[in-house]
């Protein structure tokens, strides 16, 4: 998992999951249907206390055990602001990206095999242009790499889209 201790000791580091509970139920099934699918982005909806940061964990060490990287970050109220939210999207993603100006928002994904970026309480990112840039992070992700994200409330932007494609699975 690529999770860089922040520089800043007054900035919380947010690129790792929460530590995981020691009793758990272990969603094998909901793993499994993930897994088996092609799908490139995989949401989780759900209120809250109803487990998705959990299954998010489960998910990204059923990836890594399958030879995925992964990275991963918690979303705050703050990161509406492209700046910032691009600025820890880089910081999580760390050796995956390179600053290239001719990329969508400066970022170009290099990683050659497949990857998973987690994007926890996605919920907390409202408008804005932070939906538009995960989307289009999303049509750049290399072959075989999935976007999962958990949130309150589906994100803002069209899903119609990656549904009609099969490129969406929904929990």
């Amino acid at each position: 998992m690529i999770a860089p201790a922040s520089s800043d000791p007054t900035r919380p580091l947010r690129a790792s999951p929460p530590q995981t509970a020691i009793q758990q139920i272990h969603r094998r099934a909901l793993l499994d249907r993930v897994r088996q699918s092609s799908a490139g982005l995989v949401l989780l909806v759900a209120p809250a206390g109803f487990g998705k940061t959990t299954v998010m964990q489960q998910l990204r060490d059923a990836l890594q055990a399958q030879g995925h990287t992964t990275a991963w970050l918690t979303l705050e109220r703050g990161d509406n602001d492209p700046q910032r939210f691009l600025s820890f999207l880089r910081e999580s993603l760390q050796a995956e990206t390179w600053a290239d100006e001719h990329a969508p928002y400066g970022l170009a994904l290099t990683h050659r095999g497949p990857m998973a970026l987690f994007l926890d309480e996605f919920e907390l990112v409202v408008g804005g242009a932070v939906p538009s840039i995960v989307r289009d992070l999303l049509d750049q992700l290399p072959r075989g790499s999935r976007l999962v994200m958990g949130t309150r409330q589906p994100p803002g932007f069209g899903l119609a889209r990656w549904r009609a494609q099969g490129a969406l699975i929904e929990l």
